[in-house]
């Protein structure tokens, strides 16, 4: 695969699905227009999609990635080049298991990774390291632990974690003071840790 040629200030370049013989013509598209820089936006939703292009990482100014609905197994392992990102989108697809390089978008305030494949949170330790994120959405997989770092996340003011396998919360989860949705429905949990409602008095 050959990437797309460096963009300067004002050009414009498409790459079609000619840099990629085996694709029908309309598959790639409407994913790869780009016009830089800055570009803060990454078309990819609704997409049919199977793999995001390496030459995706060179966007250092993206500030929103979606590439929600499609089917996609994987996100890309450098994925922590985009350090601009804010906002990263990936729900309905077929991903396994995140990138450890995830972690490093210490701007990202959004990360929606639900209705995937997840069965465990793949380096769930570093969650604690992005620290402006603000809204966690893993509902609708298949998640049986819950990361005890997500804990440590002061900003965090929504947390989905519906529709998993989870079988407890830590002591600590009561410790997320700001707080405002949480939801933990249809999971395997036995019990809640007593004080989780007496101290996140903002959830609904």
């Amino acid at each position: 695969v050959r990437s797309p040629p460096l963009l300067t200030r004002g050009s414009r370049c498409t790459v079609t699905s000619s840099l990629y013989p085996s694709a029908p013509a309309t598959t790639h598209v409407s994913f790869y227009v780009f016009i830089l820089p800055p570009l803060p936006l990454f078309p990819g939703a609704h997409t049919q999609i199977t793999y995001i292009p390496g030459s995706a990482m060179k966007l250092c100014s993206l500030k929103v990635l979606n590439c929600a609905h499609n089917k996609l197994s994987s996100l890309p392992k450098d994925i922590g080049k985009l350090s601009e990102l804010k906002e990263l989108v990936a729900n309905d697809n077929k991903i396994g298991l995140m990138p450890g390089s995830l972690y490093e978008l210490h701007n990202l305030t959004k990360l929606e990774i639900s209705q995937n494949k997840l069965i465990g949170l793949h380096r769930a330790d570093r969650f604690e390291e992005l620290t402006n994120l603000e809204f966690l959405s893993l509902g609708k997989n298949s998640i049986m632990d819950f990361p005890q770092s997500i804990c440590k996340l002061k900003k965090i003011t929504t947390l989905m974690l519906n529709d998993n396998k989870l079988r407890n919360l830590p002591k600590a989860t009561s410790e997320l003071t700001s707080l405002l949705h949480f939801d933990v429905a249809r999971n395997n949990l036995a019990s809640l840790p007593e004080d989780l409602f007496v101290r996140l008095k903002g959830i609904v």
